[in-house]
């Protein structure tokens, strides 16, 4: 490991990174070698980013590595290419940030969120890596939020139809959602009506990986009330409480096909980035009397009969059996959800007549 990295200190003082970068402009990919050379490039960085990550910050700084790389990502159609692309993206995005990797597994973002927004500001910045701020503060006609949205927004008609490009979009997602770790990031997505995409993403449900990458998006802008009022005032809260219910994981495509390809283990990711969203809605929102955001939720709630309030509790009794269980206990994943569901509970209940209805 040493001689590697005394290679790859070599490399870099011989603005070899730079060289290489450079290199892609040139490359077109029509051109089945020239493909390859891409290829090859890609290969060469992730094989530098794992052996020395710091490095990540350098070529993002010194180099138009992520214009490059959301260019291709961009492309209007599937390739090898635009999935080795979107993988280097993501890393890039998600290096040095231990939110990003938390989230990206399902996790609850939130637990330390007062409610206010300006601990959320101050949340975002702390658990912002420098890779994105730089990715937020190129200047000129780039703009890496609504680059990625219009990414996101291909395959609404055109949903994924291998492993390889769901794969792809679950990269592209996942590096949106960290650009919403940063307060820029969270204005130019709502400037370029990131929300509203993403309830139409919701709303069509033609494909499980589109719904999947949705949520996880909203997971991680609904830390801050105006994405969580922007989503109620979008009618988001009739496509977000299908998944909540656990009843919008399949439905019949624009050719009557049923996707059934949800996984077991992408509906417990897709539930847990659900369970985030609607926490912090109840957070934010309860309270809020902004376009009547907080009574449209608490609707929500109290409709056939408390039927998502009763969900609320036999989640919570779901996951306590899982933090009681002593093979569970040491999963962060479990203790954090549980942790969001209680607070959640605690509000719905404190604002509906869940409790006089159950009483009775």
């Amino acid at each position: 490991m040493t001689y590697i990295r005394m290679i790859i200190a070599a490399f870099m003082d011989s603005q070899g990174l730079e060289l290489v970068v450079q290199n892609l402009k040139r490359l077109d990919e029509s051109n089945e070698e020239e493909s390859d050379g891409v290829s090859s490039t890609y290969t060469l960085l992730e094989h530098v980013f794992e052996v020395s990550p710091t490095i990540t910050s350098t070529i993002c700084a010194h180099t138009n590595i992520l214009e490059s790389l959301v260019d291709r990502v961009k492309v209007k159609s599937f390739a090898p290419n635009k999935l080795h692309a979107s993988e280097i993206l993501s890393i890039l995005l998600t290096s040095s940030s231990s939110v990003g990797i938390a989230n990206d597994q399902g996790l609850d973002n939130t637990s330390s969120s007062s409610g206010s927004s300006s601990s959320s500001s101050s949340s975002s910045s702390s658990n912002t890596n420098n890779n994105i701020t730089l990715a937020l503060s190129i200047t000129g006609s780039f703009d890496i939020v609504d680059s990625l949205l219009q990414a996101v927004s291909y395959y609404r008609k055109h949903p994924p139809e291998t492993q390889d490009d769901e794969e792809c979009l679950h990269n592209i997602a996942l590096s949106l959602a960290m650009l919403l770790t940063n307060t820029t990031g969270l204005e130019r997505f709502l400037k370029s009506d990131g929300v509203e995409l993403l309830v139409v993403c919701l709303k069509a449900r033609t494909s499980c990986a589109l719904s999947a990458a949705a949520l996880k998006t909203l997971s991680f802008g609904a830390r801050v009330p105006s994405i969580c009022n922007k989503l109620i005032e979008e009618g988001g809260l009739k496509y977000v409480f299908p998944f909540f219910l656990g009843k919008g994981f399949s439905k019949k495509n624009a050719k009557g096909i049923v996707d059934t390809t949800y996984k077991s283990a992408d509906k417990l990711v897709s539930l847990k980035h659900t369970i985030t969203v609607v926490y912090m809605l109840c957070i934010h929102m309860y309270a809020d009397t902004a376009n009547d955001a907080g009574s449209r939720l608490l609707a929500k709630f109290q409709e056939h009969d408390f039927m998502k309030t009763d969900r609320c509790v036999e989640l919570f009794m779901v996951y306590r059996k899982k933090v009681l269980n002593t093979e569970e206990v040491r999963s962060i994943e479990t203790l954090n959800n549980f942790g969001g569901l209680c607070s959640c509970i605690m509000a719905i209940i404190s604002n509906t007549g869940w409790y006089s209805s159950q009483r009775t």
